[in-house]
């Protein structure tokens, strides 16, 4: 094997191989270059201890291990101890090796390609980041920062992770999932988890099992976005999609997010601290599986809106926003929306389109999110916001629709209610009273079917169609 443990200085390239068979290469010490390319071969293991430092000056850097094969894809690691540096300026980096491979402080402006055939990339610890600097293309079929995140700071990465373990990522500054060396496209066989000091874009397809993503709440506003630019699908094939910005959701035209089998949960506003939140989306966002939901939560920042490009495809919707201010839902612009149940806990006016047969029903609580039933828009509001319900199919009521806020009616009378069913008829049971802190409007091609009590805030109640008492029902107008 070979050892370095003192300081080499060189004057152009160079190339240093430990022959050999099933040699070592160790550097303790540093290895220093003013431009030129330094390649570094084991035929067995490559390691840096906590001291060494390999250094290119704008060079490339090439690391192998187990270079002969003669492990024959069993054995060889490259393993960079905490504290150890690899600093290639504006070279670029190539680790490859069939085991694992650990890392120090790995640094490059330009472009890193780590590859392992048979195992993981792996944080070697906390003293420094463990990629910093440009792009990456991560490469491990036995996970990337599966168990500790990979610790970075970097602009822009893809992965590649085909048999077991997770990819996570904790970066400081922007990140993009993006392409990086032919990696058109990212794979991980189970969870991926992005945390980002700021915005997160999704600018390749991605597909994993799980995604959670996080733009954490920097205090400058539309900043910590997540954003899925034009044309991209992320995917999870067995689990939910969580996005949890600090600021803003951009889902753009003709990008797909979908969960196969689980949820989506979008949280903008996540940890707000700067007053700035809200939602935009002019993709699809699909949860089809039996049971699965979409839920968009504004927490206590402005709203959410749709184009007409925008649909929203699942089982079931929840609507959520916090606030001491109005946080709205305007989903009425789009064609495409097609859910089976719908239920709001808002603070905030819900405006909702569907294609088909719609029910304002409960929902179960799941993944940490509480049971939901109806609609009420007075959530720490002292003014009722307005509903407007359009469904091209039946749409039935079985829980109730409150714009009143249960202290005492608003000042405003704005919490008006609109139900219409353009196709076929508006059935409203028993369970499923009005209570609007302004008109009440019902509209049916098909017809009223109505044993549901309404009460206004001294406003009117208008049926604009046959209407057909099906129990005993009270109208108040006070």
């Amino acid at each position: 094997g070979i050892l370095i443990d003192a300081a080499l200085q060189i004057t152009t390239s160079a190339v240093i191989h430990s022959l050999g068979a099933s040699s070592d290469l160790a550097l303790n010490g540093s290895i220093t270059s003013p431009g030129g390319s330094v390649t570094l071969r084991a035929n067995e293991d490559v390691s840096f201890t906590s001291s060494a430092v390999l250094s290119s000056g704008g060079g490339r850097v090439r690391i192998s291990a187990d270079y002969d094969t003669s492990g024959l894809l069993s054995s060889g690691q490259i393993f960079m101890a905490d504290g150890s540096n690899l600093d290639a300026g504006a070279g670029e980096i190539d680790m490859t090796a069939p085991g694992n491979i650990t890392l120090g402080r790995v640094n490059t402006t330009s472009e890193g390609r780590l590859t392992t055939l048979l195992g993981e990339i792996l944080d070697g610890g906390d003293s420094t980041f463990d990629l910093e600097g440009g792009s990456f293309a991560l490469r491990a079929p036995g996970g990337i920062g599966s168990v500790n995140p990979l610790d970075t700071k970097i602009s822009r990465f893809s992965y590649l992770n085909s048999t077991s373990g997770n990819v996570q990522i904790a970066n400081v500054g922007g990140i993009t999932v993006g392409s990086v060396d032919g990696l058109t496209s990212s794979f991980a066989i189970n969870n991926t988890r992005i945390s980002a000091t700021s915005p997160i874009t999704f600018a390749a397809n991605t597909t994993q099992a799980t995604m959670t993503a996080q733009a954490l709440e920097s205090g400058t506003t539309n900043y910590d976005n997540i954003t899925v630019q034009n044309g991209v699908i992320l995917t999870a094939t067995t689990g939910n999609i969580i996005f949890e910005a600090g600021d803003r959701i951009d889902v753009q035209q003709n990008a797909v997010v979908t969960a196969t089998l689980g949820e989506i949960i979008f949280r903008s506003g996540f940890n707000d601290s700067d007053n700035d939140g809200s939602m935009q989306l002019a993709g699809t966002l699909s949860s089809l599986a039996a049971g699965q939901r979409i839920t968009l939560d504004l927490n206590s920042e402005q709203g959410a809106t749709q184009t007409g490009t925008g649909a929203l495809l699942a089982t079931r919707l929840r609507l959520l926003s916090n606030s001491s201010t109005p946080a709205y839902f305007n989903l009425i612009t789009s064609l495409l929306n097609d859910v089976d149940t719908i239920a709001a806990t808002t603070s905030g006016y819900v405006y909702y389109r569907d294609l088909d047969d719609l029910s304002i029903s409960s929902i179960a609580g799941s993944s940490g999110i509480a049971a939901m039933a109806g609609i009420d828009t007075t959530r720490l509001v002292t003014e009722g916001a307005a509903v407007q319900i359009i469904s091209t199919g039946s749409l039935t009521a079985d829980q109730p629709i409150r714009t009143t806020p249960t202290a005492a009616a608003g000042s405003q009378t704005v919490g008006t209610v609109d139900l219409q069913s353009l196709a076929s008829v508006i059935s409203i049971t028993d369970n499923a009273d009005i209570f609007a802190d302004g008109a009440v409007s019902m509209t049916a091609a098909g017809g009223i079917q109505t044993a549901g009590e309404v009460t206004t805030s001294n406003d009117n109640v208008t049926y604009n169609s046959a209407v057909t008492l099906t129990g005993s029902v009270a109208i108040d107008t006070s």
